[in-house]
């Protein structure tokens, strides 16, 4: 399942013709390899109906751009992002133990801001 999607985020990110874009996503892709994304993805694929759901975002993001609709394939796009996340969020609770904090806002938390 995890190829397909890799390569569905990469085909897009080099049709957006950014390769800033096109680079973080190879970047991310790279890092989704690591044994721990690759288990919190599959677990996250898993829950009942995950990989359907991503499907039919794929499939919404794909229409919108072939109708050379940027704006509403970003706004798919950051809604199947947002989706992602949550799942992978909630995976990672889940799973407890993994070395990561989220801070309050989601993001990783580094621990105390250096005083000086």
């Amino acid at each position: 399942m995890a190829e397909p999607d890799f390569a569905f985020h990469l085909a897009v990110a080099a049709a957006s013709r950014n390769s800033v874009l096109l680079a973080l996503e190879r970047t991310l892709i790279d890092l989704m390899h690591e044994q721990t994304w690759s288990e919190l993805k599959y677990r996250s694929h898993s829950r009942e109906h995950a990989a359907e759901e991503y499907l039919k975002h794929h499939r919404l993001v794909l229409q919108a751009i072939r109708q050379r609709d940027a704006r509403r394939a970003h706004q798919l796009m950051a809604m199947h992002m947002s989706a992602v996340e949550t799942v992978l969020v909630a995976e990672l609770e889940h799973r407890g133990g993994t070395g990561l904090t989220l801070g309050a806002e989601g993001e990783p938390d580094t621990g105390p801001a250096p005083s000086g």
